[in-house]
């Protein structure tokens, strides 16, 4: 995750003050994440990561806060429209289809190996299970597959706002047309 990424989130958590997070790959925005729900408890955090080595490496190193909660989900693959076998958190929809969300954060499953579509498991969320506010944060956006699973969610969703950012990475926000002001960051 580049640095223009990380300040998209600082502003977001600065400036949106997000409630419910999911976040899809442990990482370097996890480090962030934490240490906001840390000084925030009311703060639902949720990570999705399919490997506990990672996770316990993780751990070991930086402590997640209370209101943290790490999913371990594997991976699997599913057909989704013309692609074949798109890798996806197993389980993800019926563990994640139980809330509002106000900030999505998509960094995996992996997705560099996929051609048509990647990182499609926030499609079985859209529109339903984004808060009236919300914005979803879409890194590696310079990748085809990340693209057109972008353009899906867009057909999802019947009204948002949508910037993108380049960098060493490119990254892709969408948000509720109240914060509009987040795709001219």
């Amino acid at each position: 995750m580049g640095y223009h990424t990380l300040y998209i989130l600082h502003r977001i958590l600065r400036d949106v003050k997000p409630k419910r997070i999911l976040e899809l790959g442990l990482g370097e925005s996890t480090k962030i994440l934490t240490q906001y729900a840390m000084d925030n408890p009311d703060i639902e955090h949720y990570v999705v990561e399919h490997d506990q080595n990672w996770i316990d490496f993780f751990c070991k190193n930086y402590s997640p806060a209370k209101n943290t909660e790490i999913v371990t989900l594997p991976w699997g693959f599913k057909d989704f429209k013309e692609a074949e076998s798109v890798r996806i958190y197993d389980g993800f929809e019926e563990r994640f289809a139980n809330g509002k969300y106000d900030l999505i954060l998509v960094d995996a499953p992996l997705g560099g190996d996929m051609t048509m579509y990647s990182r499609i498991d926030t499609l079985s969320l859209l529109p339903n299970n984004l808060a009236e506010s919300f914005v979803i944060i879409f890194d590696d956006y310079q990748r085809t597959a990340e693209k057109n699973t972008v353009k899906e969610m867009l057909t999802l969703l019947p009204q948002y706002k949508q910037g993108n950012y380049r960098g060493e990475t490119d990254v892709s926000i969408i948000c509720s047309l109240d914060l509009k002001f987040l795709a001219t960051l």
